[in-house]
């Protein structure tokens, strides 16, 4: 199937490719002209991360697996890409622990390495949860983070600082007071940390940041503006709390929603709707549609204009490695 569209949506899913590596709980960044993915699950309920790595060209719309050694074995972990060329990957589980380690992959040399990491509160872990690079450079840590015995649920938050020339990374606690959250999404708008879903209540929680802090928007989908969310109507009731979607923040108050896991234990697969959330003047829900593609623990990357939404967990416990593009429906 060379394209799958869903109509009468202001904005589709459209298929890129449907042939790529099959994982969930996964990690995906784009550098340059390039998908990495890494890590995750090939079976749904396997507590045996992997350690593959693969990339897409966009260039010549082609798989390759970047076989280099010392690549960790991780699943239901964070990263982010600094300087166009670095891959940091945080945390995540083993497969017998949660770790907070950072590993990173230079794209430019194509080398593997572990900086010494400190900080992080002992005998404990981090999984599901979000990394966000800061406007100092600074990275936002939020999510799971408790005891390797206990496996409980705190709502820390962590600044991670460091310098991946000199191989060192330093933990910190931030001063947010964040709920308990495990799958969920964040999102820093203009001074404001937005954090989505990862809980049964309270699914959107908006919390201040340290103007200093502020991170600059990528304007993604600029036709996605209050001229298009004027010709919808908000829905009555805020979307349902869920947990391992994929969310992209598209302009300076709006962002958009889909997927994941909900809570209300009537959806035996991962539910396929698509939301909007207007953040500015007010806080409003819009539901854009149902895009026909249920997933969860799938990956959300953006690079330069375009948005792209990688594998994750299909209907009827089937893990996908298709790739498909957030597009404006003409």
């Amino acid at each position: 199937m060379a394209n799958q569209q869903v109509d009468k949506m202001p904005v589709s899913l459209e298929m890129v490719t449907p042939g790529g590596p099959c994982l969930a709980y996964h990690i995906g960044c784009v550098v340059d002209d390039a998908l990495f993915v890494h890590g995750g699950i090939n079976k749904v309920g396997s507590t045996t991360p992997l350690s593959g790595f693969h990339r897409y060209d966009f260039g010549n719309g082609t798989w390759t697996e970047v076989k280099t050694p010392n690549s960790p074995a991780l699943s239901h972990h964070a990263s982010v890409v600094i300087g166009n060329r670095y891959i940091v990957l945080i945390g995540g589980w083993t497969g017998k622990f949660r770790v907070s380690d950072v590993v990173i992959y230079d794209t430019v040399s194509s080398v593997w390495s572990y900086p010494k990491t400190n900080g992080f509160p002992v005998g404990a872990g981090l999984s599901s949860h979000t990394a966000t690079v800061l406007g100092n450079g600074g990275i936002l840590i939020v999510g799971r983070e408790g005891s390797l015995r206990m496996q409980r649920r705190t709502g820390s938050a962590f600044i991670l600082k460091g310098d991946v020339t000199q191989g060192f990374f330093q933990y910190s606690e931030h001063v947010i007071s964040v709920t308990s959250r495990t799958g969920h999404s964040l999102h820093v708008v203009g001074s404001k940390v937005v954090i989505i879903g990862g809980r049964d209540d309270k699914v959107l929680e908006v919390l201040p940041l340290e103007k200093q802090l502020a991170s600059v928007p990528s304007v993604l989908l600029g036709a996605l503006d209050n001229s298009l969310v004027s010709t919808l109507s908000p829905v009555a009731k805020e979307m349902s709390s869920r947990r391992h979607h994929v969310s992209v923040c598209c302009s300076k108050s709006i962002i958009v929603v889909h997927g994941g896991w909900t809570f209300d234990g009537r959806n035996r697969d991962p539910v396929s709707d698509m939301f909007l959330l207007e953040l500015k003047p007010t806080i409003r829900w819009f539901l854009l549609g149902d895009t026909g593609i249920s997933r969860a623990g799938h990956v959300c990357c953006s690079g330069s204009d375009r948005v792209f939404l990688h594998g994750g967990e299909s209907s009827r416990g089937v893990i996908t490695g298709s790739l498909f593009e957030l597009k404006m429906t003409k």
